[in-house]
């Protein structure tokens, strides 16, 4: 960078020491692409205003330029759809419900969201961050994320263990010890 070039000129610095310090300007670009580089979230050709953008829904809507998504399923479930995979590879989109209805809002992918059709969100400031590889939509981030119903899955099973271990007592006659030095051997178990 020269004394006068703009603050953002596109160029950067770079020192190399085997030259004595001296700097070498160079235009910034993608080292594996060569091209300048491009925003987080954007695609290639969109403009920097609309990438970081927020947009608020109250209906079915389909996601277009602006990378986060409120919604407010209040008067009815709402139904986020994704563009189609193909011409949106390195796009992403945050999510978010924003209200406390019991209203679903799904977000529905037609080339598959972390590998099914949709994902429902169920929970007040449940969000999800979704981006796209170019053939379909891949979950990285959010709050309650599947997470619910795998909690929910894990959490009946050990109930179910948990009463069963409980009848076996009963109908044995045994108790459980809260701590116990005792070693158990496998003729005691039987």
């Amino acid at each position: 960078m020269t004394y006068g070039d703009p603050p953002h000129s596109g160029k950067v610095v770079e020192f190399y020491p085997n030259k004595q310090g001296r700097p070498a300007n160079m235009k910034s670009a993608d080292m594996g692409t060569g091209r300048p580089p491009t925003a987080p979230g954007s695609v290639p050709g969109t403009s920097i205003t609309n990438v970081y953008g927020s947009v608020g829904v109250t209906t079915n809507y389909t996601a277009s330029t602006s990378a986060i998504i409120l919604v407010d399923a209040s008067g009815g479930p709402v139904t986020i759809t994704l563009p189609t995979a193909s011409s949106n590879r390195g796009r992403h989109y945050t999510i978010k419900k924003i209200d406390s209805s019991a209203n679903l809002v799904r977000v529905l992918a037609s080339d598959l969201l972390d590998g099914a059709d949709y994902i429902d969100m169920t929970l007040q400031y449940q969000y999800m961050r979704v981006v796209c590889s170019g053939t379909e939509w891949y979950v990285i981030g959010g709050v309650s994320v599947k997470l619910e119903e795998i909690l929910q899955g894990n959490l009946e099973e050990l109930v179910d263990l948990n009463n069963q271990v409980l009848m076996e007592l009963k109908l044995h006659g045994l108790h459980l010890t809260s701590m116990s030095d005792e070693v158990m051997e496998e003729s005691d178990a039987s």
